[in-house]
Formats: C-alpha cells, sequence, structure tokens
C-alpha cells in the first residue's frame, strides 16, 4: 500500500504517462472487486492502495483544508476497477462517491481505533 505523498506522487505520474501499467493496474484491481456491493469493494481496494496514514490528508471533494482526492489519477484508476465489474458498469461516478469518501473520512478514526487495540494486547 502507499504509504506517503512521494510514493502517491510516483504512482499517479505513472498512471498519467504508462497506459500499459494504467491498464494492468486497473486489470488487477478488478480482481478485488467484489460481489455484495460498492462499499464493500471500495473498502477492499482502498485498503490494498493506501494506508490510513496517507488518507488522513485527503477527502473526497478537497474539503476541510484537505487535499482532493478526486483530481488524483489514481482515484480514476479505482473508479475504472470498480466499472469493470458486470454489477457496477452502468453505476455513475456518484454511486462510487458516497462509499469512496465515506470511507477516506474514516481514515482518522481506523488509525484510532488501531492505537486503542494495539494498547488492549500490551
Amino acid at each position: 500500500p502507499i504509504t506517503n505523498e512521494k510514493e502517491l506522487g510516483m504512482l499517479n505520474n505513472k498512471i498519467c504517462h504508462d497506459k500499459q501499467f494504467k491498464l494492468a493496474t486497473v486489470s488487477k484491481l478488478s480482481l478485488l472487486v467484489g460481489n455484495k456491493d460498492i462499499g464493500d469493494s471500495v473498502r477492499r481496494l482502498g485498503s490494498r492502495m493506501f494506508t490510513d496514514d496517507i488518507l488522513t490528508f485527503y477527502s473526497l471533494q478537497g474539503k476541510k483544508q484537505k487535499n482532493n482526492f478526486s483530481k488524483l489519477p489514481a482515484y480514476q484508476l479505482i473508479i475504472n476497477a470498480l466499472r469493470i465489474h458486470s454489477k457496477f458498469k452502468d453505476k455513475i461516478d456518484k454511486e462510487f462517491n458516497d462509499p469512496l469518501a465515506n470511507w477516506i473520512n474514516h481514515s482518522k478514526f481506523r488509525i484510532i481505533n488501531k492505537m486503542k487495540a494495539a494498547e488492549k494486547t500490551t
């Protein structure tokens, strides 16, 4: 998973300039898309692509002085991977954006919960 801005920048740059890489990555990510629902698929893709630490600097639309995730090429990569699945190919972006925004916004709370769980085990 991507852990910092430098890695994210490198990924975004490669997505923009290497079409073969983009197609191969979309194809690989589409294997993570589940049958359950969009939210489940977003969580699966997101947790494999990003750590919660990097996502604390983003919101889907760039609100609350955070960076705009929807402007990143990685965002479109996720959408394209979801659209490959026959169940989601006719969905509009809004149907992907709601669970994606929710997942990004909860990154801070996932970090807090992991720290609490670690404290309980020690």
